[in-house]
């Protein structure tokens, strides 16, 4: 039945356009442009112009109605009535509804229980200062009144719209999402869920009606600028390395990002096993912002350009180490044959960004690069640095210059004179 009527109202939308009748409307200038929250005929939350994420985010397009006879039937029967006469009528023409129960799972999924609201409400009361005990006696205490106060509320045949919801301060740092989860553990289960925006929509702003995904993009955009920026690298040594070198350079907000730990999770590294995570990432709707930190070689090059070629998200950047002076006529053995040839772009590992100084093994001998596999798209040899233990010997002499940073701090100004420093310029960049 709730479908069927669903449908027979939400057929006067035209589907292909999203678009509004307009029918000379005269809610398109009345002022004040309201919303409102409601459980049934209770209004919950109220307010002006675009309504915050966390209050229709839990609506779906199936969701919403339009009553396109009912909105020329209101502007035929009241043409005679000024814009603030207008606005007082309210006529629930463009709504999202649907049922008590379906909003409840969402919310749940959401991570807004009633559980979930109730201490939200009590850490709210006592302004974050109890401790866990002290939380549930608050709830033991209060909540029963609370609840017996929103029940009134909900049974009663007219409302005196409580502003702050029986002192559920939503302003207050309370997602409304956790309100309108106590409420629904209140109200009967038959109960439907609707929000109206009339005013909102056919009043001022816009002919597009996907509101609650906007909503959602909303949310996540915010939740990922609170998030921690995740780092990926294409090894354990880079993720540490790069780590470490972030604390020292940007102390202040080393704390915004997070790293791989290919230790903990036991994953492989590789240039490949990045763009495969900034694709699962970017497909699945990762709220965090990602940074994809590639070598500046053939393989970097060529994963870059592929995941460049692909629509991924704003909150997504794919980056390469930077080029090297010393790099552009550098140690290369090809099929045995040594010559100083440019790296840069082809095989520039992070071990080259800590200056000319580390790139020797432990008998103090320059280590190499040694060159394999050519691209022909990209003209390009691919190569990496040394041979059995030399890389290694490369990476402990990086280390010694990060310990030493870290031991006294009067050394990382020589730090900043590297590469290195150019990348985490890179890494901290804005998001623009």
């Amino acid at each position: 039945m709730l479908a069927a009527r669903r449908h027979n109202q939400y057929s006067g939308r035209d589907v292909a356009t999203g678009e509004l009748a307009r029918s000379g409307s005269h809610y398109c200038h009345h002022m004040g442009h309201w919303w409102e929250l409601r459980i049934d005929k209770s209004v919950i939350l109220r307010g002006k112009y675009v309504p915050p994420g966390e209050t229709i985010s839990f609506f779906d397009m199936a969701d919403l109605i339009y009553d396109r006879d009912r909105h020329r039937q209101m502007d035929d029967e009241n043409a005679d009535l000024g814009p603030h006469e207008l606005g007082l009528l309210r006529p629930d023409i463009v709504r999202y509804e649907v049922a008590s129960r379906v909003v409840i799972e969402r919310l749940n999924v959401m991570g807004f229980s009633y559980k979930t609201a109730v201490h939200e409400y009590a850490e709210n009361k006592l302004s974050g200062a109890g401790d866990k005990e002290e939380v549930e006696e608050w709830i033991k205490e209060n909540i029963p009144l609370l609840r017996a106060s929103v029940i009134d509320y909900l049974d009663a045949e007219t409302h005196d719209y409580n502003e702050t919801f029986f002192g559920f301060d939503w302003e207050g740092g309370i997602d409304a999402r956790a309100l309108l989860a106590l409420a629904l553990d209140c109200a009967n289960e038959e109960s439907m869920v609707i929000f109206d925006l009339t005013d909102v929509l056919i009043g001022e702003y816009t002919d597009d009606l996907n509101w609650a995904e906007y909503a959602r993009e909303r949310i996540r955009v915010r939740a990922s600028r609170d998030s921690p920026t995740i780092v990926l690298t294409e090894g354990k040594f880079d993720s540490r390395v790069i780590r470490a070198s972030l604390e020292l350079l940007r102390p202040h907000v080393a704390s915004y990002f997070s790293f791989l730990e290919f230790d903990v999770v036991k994953i492989p590294g590789g240039v490949d096993r990045v763009g495969d995570a900034v694709r699962r990432f970017s497909a699945a709707g990762v709220a965090n912002r990602i940074i994809a930190v590639l070598d500046n070689d053939t393989a970097g090059r060529a994963e870059q350009a592929r995941l460049l070629s692909l629509k991924l998200p704003e909150t997504v950047r794919v980056i390469r180490l930077p080029d090297v002076e010393y790099g552009l006529s550098y140690p290369t053995v090809n099929e045995g044959r040594v010559a100083y040839t440019d790296i840069n772009g082809a095989a520039c590992s992070l071990e080259f960004c800590f200056g000319e100084q580390v790139l020797f093994d432990s008998q103090h001998e320059r280590v190499p690069v040694y060159l394999r596999g050519y691209d022909v798209q990209l003209k390009s040899y691919q190569g990496s640095l040394g041979k059995g233990g030399q890389k290694g010997d490369v990476q402990k002499n990086i280390w010694t210059i990060i310990y030493a940073c870290q031991q006294l701090e009067s050394n990382i100004a020589a730090l900043r004179a590297l590469p290195i420093a150019t990348l985490i310029d890179g890494i901290v960049a804005p998001f623009d």
